[in-house]
């Protein structure tokens, strides 16, 4: 019998990555070609008769030496369907010494269809999909609906400009204010935690239903998410912070964010609220800053006005 390629596995076991270098070997032969394995593991003979049997190889004959056990296995019929070969050799560009996602369509990666088909759907864009994987059915899966060229940008702006409500935020420089004003501060605390609820909940419904392929906008609204919890818990804790507590949910404010809730398009569900509901919150949220009684909230309303910007930007 010919061996033609020939394997150290030394101590590996089956589950420490054994089977995958054999099969990756294996796959180089040809039908009836044989790879000769040599291993000191005490479990590898059982192991490589049940891994045979499913892969499609055949175990033809094991010999020990001492310890050592050399076990011959015939290259079966089997092999991977591939739809192309993997892509190799592309690189992305580097800014000094980071990758950045504005950089990484490159290659197969860089192709953004105009409908993402739905096999191997979660699969990264341009990865070759072996034959035989599943469909999985995304509704927003055409590139009009969900694409925006400046998604990569605002992904890595929002990136670099996440912050934390417990810390970032001078919560040592509130003091005691007149209470009207803290009462009339909170109650505004309480209408910004609302609108932020129903900005939480709109990109929550819809992120389920984007195609993969669009990855870059996935990735972007996932941050807006983050944005939007961020701001929910900064708002709150200023109105509980400093003694004004929780101000009244109006029945107006109620019903107008829930029809941000009801089944709509996504372009449209976008438009009313990234564009016309946080455009018009941008301004408020710069009317507040300005007339903050506090170094706190001030900083907290500029926060969440710069993260608010990001949003309005993509729904244009």
């Amino acid at each position: 019998m010919t061996v033609q390629a020939r394997y150290q596995g030394q101590d590996l076991g089956a589950g420490g990555g054994l089977l995958i270098a054999v099969g990756r070997l294996l796959e180089r032969l040809q039908e009836g070609e044989v790879l000769e394995l040599e291993s000191e593991h005490p479990t590898v003979e059982a192991d490589l008769q049940a891994w045979c049997r499913r892969s499609g190889h055949r175990l033809l004959r094991v010999r020990s030496v001492g310890s050592v056990r050399y076990l011959d296995i015939a290259r079966g019929f089997v092999q991977r369907t591939l739809s192309d070969a993997p892509e190799t050799g592309v690189c992305m560009p580097r800014r000094g010494n980071t990758l950045d996602v504005r950089d990484w369509r490159v290659g197969r990666h860089g192709h953004v269809t105009e409908v993402a088909a739905q096999s191997g759907a979660l699969a990264p864009r341009g990865a070759p999909v072996e034959g035989g994987a599943p469909g999985v059915l995304f509704s927003l899966r055409r590139r009009q609906d969900v694409w925006a060229d400046e998604v990569a940008e605002l992904y890595e702006q929002a990136v670099a400009s996440q912050w934390q409500a417990s810390t970032d935020i001078p919560w040592h420089a509130l003091q005691p204010l007149d209470p009207e004003v803290e009462l009339a501060t909170c109650q505004i605390m309480t209408f910004l935690a609302e609108s932020e609820y129903a900005a939480l909940y709109v990109p929550a419904r819809y992120i389920g239903q984007i195609h993969p392929h669009y990855t870059e906008v996935v990735l972007f609204l996932t941050t807006v998410m983050a944005d939007e919890a961020r701001h929910i818990e900064v708002f709150t804790k200023r109105a509980l912070a400093n003694g004004g507590g929780l101000g009244i949910a109006g029945a107006t404010t109620q019903k107008s964010l829930a029809t941000l809730l009801q089944p709509m398009d996504f372009s449209i569900a976008s438009f009313l609220l990234s564009v016309l509901g946080e455009g018009t919150f941008l301004d408020l949220l710069a009317f507040l800053e300005r007339h903050a009684p506090d170094p706190a909230t001030r900083e907290l309303l500029q926060r969440a006005r710069r993260d608010e910007a990001r949003h309005v930007h993509f729904g244009i």
